[in-house]
């Protein structure tokens, strides 16, 4: 289960509490949005579905205005985090195209496994680059 509560602001994934705070939204969307910091120097932006899912990327600051942040992988292992740089045509979506974590929908369980693996990853000081392994949530079509 994922909940928001404005008050405290805690965004509530399975039980477990991590501090967020509400992001503006665009549009005639009905999701929340909410930003998190699993770790120094990493916000994970969170998308709360009416459905009960929820969808994840990763940045090194301010959604949309700072680098894309990718998990490396080996063997489909997760092992690392690094930076997406931004892309010489100047779009960051350019850039962050697969290689960005960036996952929608998945499963609150998901959700929480995601939050706690890359709060344990690694930073690696190198850019994430085109032709190396990313990891990514499984995404979720049980809803």
């Amino acid at each position: 289960m994922i909940e928001w509560d404005e008050q405290t602001r805690v965004l509530l994934v399975e039980g477990r509490p991590w501090p967020a705070e509400r992001q503006e939204t665009s549009g005639r969307t009905r999701d929340v949005v909410v930003t998190t910091v699993p770790k120094r120097g990493l916000v994970a932006l969170v998308r709360l579905h009416r459905d009960g899912t929820a969808g994840i990327e990763l940045w090194k600051g301010e959604p949309d205005e700072s680098d894309g942040v990718a998990v490396l992988a080996e063997s489909g292992f997760p092992f690392a985090m690094s930076h997406v740089p931004l892309c010489s045509c100047g779009d960051r979506g350019c850039g962050n195209a697969g290689r960005q974590l960036h996952a929608d929908p998945i499963s609150s369980e998901t959700l929480l496994s995601t939050l706690e693996l890359v709060r344990d990853l690694r930073w690696d000081s190198r850019p994430a680059e085109t032709g190396q392994e990313f990891w990514q949530p499984e995404e979720t079509d049980e809803f």
